[in-house]
């Protein structure tokens, strides 16, 4: 996906109150290279937080693939997550990911409890000997 980047040109005319006649003293070069800097930065910063606000919204229709919530959300939660990919990916069924959502949950409780087991069977020694 590509944001593009909005151009704008900007022309500063200084505000002359009435009966103000005296000219505007020019900027030292320290201080118009301050203002630049100061403006790019502002730029850069609008860049910066448009194109976050469009990775947000993609983070949010993907959020359910996220390790963490495929591993820790509730089973009440979960379909809101599905819910939100099946909505723009029609081809996608909700009932298929949550199965296989807890199908993979189903595999790393089985696989955390074997490296329990494995962890548990062998004594001190036998660790020792297997480690060193």
């Amino acid at each position: 996906m590509v944001f593009p980047v909005v151009k704008r040109r900007f022309v500063r005319r200084k505000k002359i109150n009435t009966g103000e006649k005296a000219a505007d003293e020019p900027l030292t070069l320290d201080k118009e290279l301050k203002r630049s800097m100061l403006e790019c930065l502002d730029r850069s910063e609008k860049e910066i937080y448009t194109r976050c606000e469009g990775m947000e919204c993609i983070s949010d229709l993907f959020a359910v693939l996220e390790p963490s919530n495929l591993i820790e959300t509730s089973k009440t939660e979960l379909p809101k997550f599905v819910q939100s990919l099946v909505e723009n990916y029609y081809e996608l069924s909700a009932d298929g990911i949550l199965t296989e959502i807890l199908r993979i949950r189903g595999f790393l409780r089985a696989s955390r409890q074997n490296s329990k087991r494995r962890v548990s069977g062998l004594d001190s020694p036998t660790i020792l000997g297997v480690c060193g």
